[in-house]
């Protein structure tokens, strides 16, 4: 997925349909595993994270036409703009 970094592709997979708001606290709890060596905190991550978690909802949005989707404070039907 272009836009999108490998955490947020692999753990958007297992949390498909799942907002990032509703997602957020199983990332924060991995993020010290994923991110292997990197000095990066979560907090420091997280606005990069939420971006790239928007990109992979869009994305998949564009991929998966009539798919509702909730990204945040908002639900949007697949292809519906």
């Amino acid at each position: 997925m272009l836009g999108s970094s490998p955490y947020v592709t692999a753990a958007s997979a297992s949390s498909e349909g799942r907002s990032f708001e509703q997602a957020e606290p199983a990332l924060m709890r991995d993020w010290d595993h994923a991110k292997g060596i990197s000095s990066l905190t979560w907090q420091g991550a997280r606005l990069a994270t939420r971006d790239a978690w928007q990109h992979a909802s869009d994305f998949i949005q564009r991929a998966t036409p009539g798919i509702l989707i909730t990204t945040g404070n908002r639900s949007t039907s697949a292809g519906a703009r």
